[in-house]
């Protein structure tokens, strides 16, 4: 053994372990060592902080469920749905809990005061307006006609809503391909020739402010999903993307 061997090994066993130890006691330690490593105690496991989510983070988050900073409850499906993707340990997922229980403790109040509190009334009507907030903010659905299939959500803020369609390729497709038609109160999508969608839209919209654009580039530079956006004349509640269904 050369001595910048004997010095290496020596400066990484100092008790000199494996020169005492025979081969199968090394391997046991070697074995005990990987126990350790993997235990939920290791060093190397992830830890969950149980510190309070950071307040700018929550703010966003809320918004994006359904109060834009007034207190307005939280749509209850969007946010049930948020919390069940996050970890058991994650500390974001326990305030979840706590903010729907505290919205549906709230909202109970509220109508249980309408008969005996003298403001009821104003408190009835800013609950009905919250509950419609809500509905304009049920999340994502599925629609389809004629063989062909599209996702559509509203959203509402600020007393103006919008309506996001989703359309996934048959085959990529690029900017070349595609033609939307916005009318008052319809749409027509066509992409390579293929008609997609061409029906009357169950409110009317602005057709000057409605947009469209194509996402999911693939390895060919096409892209697999069309996105349109269409901006409503009325911010109310549309049961159906389409007139006729």
């Amino acid at each position: 053994m050369t001595t910048e061997w004997a010095s290496a090994i020596k400066a990484a066993d100092p008790l000199g372990f494996h020169d005492k130890s025979s081969p199968q006691e090394v391997e046991a330690a070697r074995e005990t060592g990987r126990q350790v490593f993997e235990t939920a105690d290791s060093p190397y496991t992830p830890q969950w902080s149980s510190n309070q989510p950071d307040p700018a983070e929550i703010k966003k988050i809320f918004a994006d469920l359904g109060d834009p900073g007034d207190g307005r409850p939280l749509d209850p499906k969007r946010a049930k749905n948020f919390r069940d993707m996050l970890h058991e340990k994650d500390p974001l997922r326990k305030y979840l809990d706590g903010r729907l229980k505290w919205d549906e403790e709230r909202i109970a109040e509220m109508r249980a005061a309408e008969d005996s509190d003298p403001s009821a009334e104003m408190r009835r009507m800013r609950l009905e307006n919250m509950e419609r907030n809500a509905a304009k903010n049920a999340g994502e659905a599925e629609g389809g006609a004629d063989g062909k299939t599209w996702r559509w959500e509203q959203t509402s803020k600020d007393g103006e809503s919008e309506i996001l369609i989703r359309f996934t390729l048959p085959s990529p497709a690029t900017k070349k391909d595609v033609k939307v038609t916005f009318k008052a109160q319809g749409l027509k999508v066509t992409v390579a020739g293929e008609v997609l969608f061409d029906r009357p839209t169950y409110g009317k919209t602005y057709p000057d402010e409605c947009t469209w654009s194509l996402v999911e580039r693939t390895e060919s530079g096409a892209f697999s999903e069309l996105q349109v956006l269409i901006s409503l004349a009325e911010d109310v509640k549309w049961e159906h993307l389409c007139a006729d269904e």
